[in-house]
């Protein structure tokens, strides 16, 4: 049975943003970028427990091709997707 994907608004800043940054770079980059993350979002609509928990109830996806990553949480039948971020931006202490 799959899962109902839910977004949270702020991802959409952050997609707009990469989207635009490889846009200017190509549109079939930018093309590929928008592809490669609406797998990822099939992928989770149909096995979300299948990727790395990272911080208790949070679990990623990393884009195959770009250095992104897709966080979410699961509830009940319900995948909530709460970041699409690059993963430079992480900070390691």
């Amino acid at each position: 049975m799959p899962y109902t994907l839910s977004k949270a608004a702020i991802i959409k800043e952050d997609v707009a943003e990469a989207l635009d940054y490889y846009d200017a770079i190509s549109e079939s980059l930018a093309f590929r970028f928008e592809k490669e993350l609406n797998e990822a979002f099939d992928k989770l609509e149909q096995q979300p427990y299948s990727y790395f928990k990272i911080n208790g109830k949070y679990r990623r996806i990393v884009l195959p091709s770009f250095p992104y990553m897709v966080v979410y949480r699961i509830e009940e039948q319900t995948v909530i997707i709460i970041a699409v971020f690059h993963q430079k931006s992480i900070r390691r202490n």
